[in-house]
């Protein structure tokens, strides 16, 4: 967890003992609503504004089929809705990986395909960018069924593009032999940036994402990447502003955004038409660096009061967005896959057998060493983004159970004084969402959901037709293993196995009973 996240965390504590002794708390007493049950909200606004109930949180759990161990989050499922309502507004995030990006290529198939989940905008990061903007460019259409349909067709093709890889070479390849390499790392001898071409990925995504159609047609993406001259991460969008106007640097920061240094050369991304000299321009490398998931943004929201600016003229609190890439649009639900596994509360990540020595437990050789900590950054870091996530939903439902409790039995006129006390107290809330009330009164929690492997599929780098299949395999089976538990929707374990059958050539993972 990063310092501000838990500067973040600090602040809801302590907005928590304030709201408590505030008079929001004193007329949740002296006023209390009609009983009804635990949990409930506001009957007009129960259908729509669904809160997340912290005992009830879960996600996609381990083997299909069987219980889930991860804990995510959901909302409490209001009986008879539809999972999948058109009429609600979802957002798709999509976490770092390495080489794992066909476990949500399956994964958002089903959501899409066979379960008929439209999505209105994309977030990625690593290799969830280069899928997010695949899927982006999914023609815009007000009717819920066109809109559908044109999804579809970009997560049909977003599968065939995993399903054409057959090799590691299509994404990366060696600078040098093995044996040079040996020989660096043994004398100490790595003056040299990477020790990876990445021109392969750079023209798969070339190959892959128009980005006029994409800004013209498409729908709102953001991928994430991290500034190596100041450390920040930032989002950038196809229609932010870039030298030129040339749009096309916003494949440099999909490039970027699934690029880890030392392994891959960083891109020089020039920042603006003043700056000539190529040496001056800045370095940018994968936003797992900091957020593997980046899902964190979507809790800070900037209060409409807010009017402090940047020297470029944007708000400070979107400071995390590169100037032209809008914010998070109006969402209700999201959600959200991941490369590994994930159980919240657990933060063991045990070392692969094929790195320690022989009858030790110790990582000794320097080039294990380095895959062993990519290995931690890639498998770990994203756990503090959702576990933040959760956090941060939990304290929105809190908030909005005391808002709703404290106006329960108010007469209008004492409502309306109580909003403007309560949005004075608000106003330092360090968490907003963007799943604004139709009825006024604080920003509401989010119908969120994860669907997370039980193990890593893919170890590293490593890439072929027969890991790839397995990806597919169980992201889908993973997805519907979600759709089944946090929305109570029959199995479609069938349609899985049918797109997505197991490889017979490569041994899988048992299956659990």
């Amino acid at each position: 967890m990063t310092q501000s996240q838990r500067v973040y965390s600090q602040r809801i504590l302590a907005f928590s003992v304030i709201l408590c002794l505030s008079p929001a708390f004193v007329l949740c007493q002296t006023n209390p609503p009609p009983t009804k049950p635990d949990g409930s909200v506001v009957p007009d606004s129960q259908a729509r504004d669904r809160g997340t109930k912290p005992h009830e949180v879960r996600s996609a759990g381990t083997e299909p089929g069987t219980p889930s161990t991860a804990h995510g989050n959901v909302a409490s499922i209001v009986e008879g809705r539809q999972y999948c309502d058109p009429e609600m507004k979802r957002a798709l995030v999509l976490s770092g990986g390495g080489l794992k990006g066909a476990f949500q290529a399956a994964a958002v198939y089903h959501l899409i395909v066979q379960r008929r989940c439209d999505f209105r905008e994309f977030a990625g990061v690593s290799v969830g960018s280069l899928n997010a903007v695949i899927l982006a460019q999914a023609r815009r259409d007000e009717n819920p069924e066109a809109s559908l349909k044109n999804l579809t067709q970009q997560a049909e093709k977003l599968v065939k593009v995993w399903q054409d890889i057959r090799s590691r070479k299509q994404i990366l390849k060696p600078r040098w032999p093995g044996w040079v390499w040996a020989l660096a790392v043994r004398y100490g001898l790595l003056g040299v940036e990477s020790m990876n071409t990445f021109d392969p990925l750079m023209k798969l995504i070339q190959a892959n994402v128009d980005v006029d159609a994409l800004v013209e047609k498409g729908r709102a993406v953001r991928v994430g990447s991290v500034s190596f001259w100041d450390g920040t991460y930032r989002e950038v969008g196809p229609t932010a502003t870039f030298p030129n106007n040339d749009r096309k640097y916003f494949l440099d920061y999909v490039y970027a955004s699934a690029l880890i240094p030392v392994l891959g050369k960083m891109p020089r991304i020039q920042q603006s038409e003043q700056e000539s000299d190529p040496r001056q321009w800045l370095q940018y490398g994968d936003g797992g660096i900091l957020n593997n998931t980046p899902i964190f943004n979507y809790f800070r929201k900037c209060p409409s009061e807010d009017g402090q600016l940047q020297s470029g003229g944007e708000r400070t609190c979107l400071a995390w967005l590169r100037p032209g890439t809008p914010p998070p649009g109006d969402v209700q639900q999201l959600f959200v896959v991941v490369t590994a596994p994930f159980t919240k509360h657990v933060d063991t990540h045990p070392v692969p057998p094929k790195l320690l020595g022989r009858g030790s437990r110790q990582v000794t050789a320097g080039r294990k060493i380095l895959l062993r900590t990519i290995d931690l950054m890639l498998e770990t870091d994203f756990r503090d983004d959702l576990t933040l996530m959760l956090e941060s939903n939990a304290a929105l439902e809190w908030r909005k159970r005391i808002y709703d409790a404290a106006t329960a039995g108010l007469g209008p006129e004492q409502r309306k004084e109580f909003d403007q006390k309560f949005a004075e107290i608000n106003r330092s809330y360090p968490l907003h969402s963007y799943n604004e009330s139709p009825k006024g009164g604080p920003s509401l929690p989010y119908d969120a959901v994860v669907v997370a492997p039980d193990k890593v599929y893919a170890e590293g780098f490593d890439l072929d037709p027969q890991n790839i299949a397995l990806q597919l395999h169980y992201g889908c089976l993973k997805a519907d293993l979600m759709m089944q538990e946090d929305f109570h929707m029959s199995s479609m374990k069938e349609n899985c196995l049918a797109r997505f059958p197991l490889p017979t050539s490569k041994s899988v993972p048992p299956k659990h009973h």
